[in-house]
């Protein structure tokens, strides 16, 4: 993977982590941001950096050495990935197996070896009973980085042997965040449509992507935004009866269950608010308060926390293959 140049809202990490010599870095890292602001790509940039030729010490990469191009041409063996396969929920004991085998066996050609985990919090417990010897007693030479979005779901001997690097400082600029934005849109495949939901409301964009630029992305060109005027539009034809639940539940079992609770998830959250009398400012979703409000008087506080309840319980298992019909028959 070519890594793009450091992402601005990193850059005061970055410049915590160039306090770091060298030859003292830890063996073992947790690199902590929620999703959407990239670790993934900040792990390979320190990973470049930390094997660049040029570098004496911790700094930016050259982009010009031999290692910088077998980083950007995504060719460098002293690398390697480790990540929950498609169909599985979690991280195996073997896949940690076959890690520490490359550790231990192959051959190295740069100064580190780096072993990148990502989504570390979803090792099974074997799994991560079988990584702690390696924690505890690396070979030299070797930098292992555990991407996390749940630190505290990560068992504590695997936490207790690392150092913990949080990847935001905040708060976060949000002018910073969507100047970055505009600068890659146009290198983004997006819609007309879901371009023009940007153009009216990029800070409620951002904001409903939980300020993470690369969340808002992956929104834009899945056409995510339009999803959640849809579920608007259902939510108002209810009232009016001009649909009922079921056909509400037909419509959207078509889109990504996780979006359709995330969204169903704010939506609720600022009609609760509305119904508690909180001013429409406070409200996440600017850009539809109208609607909510209408809304807001055909529901009753209770059963609105009720489903609340439900859908957090549902985001919390956010790994499990259930279909959307099928969460929002129970909701």
């Amino acid at each position: 993977m070519a890594i793009p140049a450091l992402y601005p809202w990193l850059a005061p990490t970055w410049q915590q982590v160039l306090s770091y010599q060298r030859s003292r870095f830890p063996h073992a890292l947790v690199l902590q941001a929620p999703e959407g602001f990239g670790k993934r790509d900040f792990a390979y940039y320190l990973a470049q950096s930390l094997n660049c030729q040029h570098n004496t010490d911790l700094s930016t990469p050259c982009g010009q050495c031999s290692v910088c191009h077998l980083y950007e041409s995504d060719n460098n063996l002293d690398v390697y990935w480790l990540e929950r396969v498609a169909d599985k929920k979690q991280i195996g004991i073997e896949q940690i197996r076959e890690a520490i085998d490359w550790i231990v066996l192959s051959k190295q050609s740069s100064r580190f070896k780096v072993m990148i985990i990502r989504q570390a919090d979803c090792m099974t417990i074997a799994a991560a009973n079988a990584l702690l010897k390696t924690l505890e007693e690396p070979p030299p030479d070797t930098l292992l980085l555990l991407l996390t979005a749940r630190i505290n779901a990560l068992l504590p001997t695997i936490y207790s042997r690392c150092q913990t690097l949080s990847l935001l400082t905040r708060p976060l600029d949000e002018t910073v965040l969507i100047q970055w934005i505009e600068t890659q849109l146009p290198q983004w495949e997006i819609s007309p449509e879901s371009l023009a939901i940007w153009r009216q409301h990029p800070q409620t964009c951002l904001r409903l992507a939980g300020d993470a630029p690369l969340r808002v992305q992956q929104y834009l060109q899945q056409d995510a935004y339009i999803s959640r005027s849809k579920i608007v539009q259902h939510l108002l034809a209810m009232m009016t009866g001009k649909v009922n639940a079921m056909q509400t539940t037909q419509q959207l079992e078509k889109t990504d269950r996780l979006q359709v609770l995330e969204f169903l998830f704010q939506i609720l959250s600022d009609i609760i608010k509305l119904k508690s009398g909180v001013t429409r400012q406070f409200c996440l979703n600017q850009d539809i308060v109208d609607s909510l409000i209408t809304i807001s008087q055909h529901y009753y506080l209770i059963p609105l926390f009720t489903v609340l309840d439900k859908i957090s319980q549902h985001l919390s298992w956010r790994n499990s293959n259930l279909q959307t019909r099928l969460v929002l028959d129970e909701l």
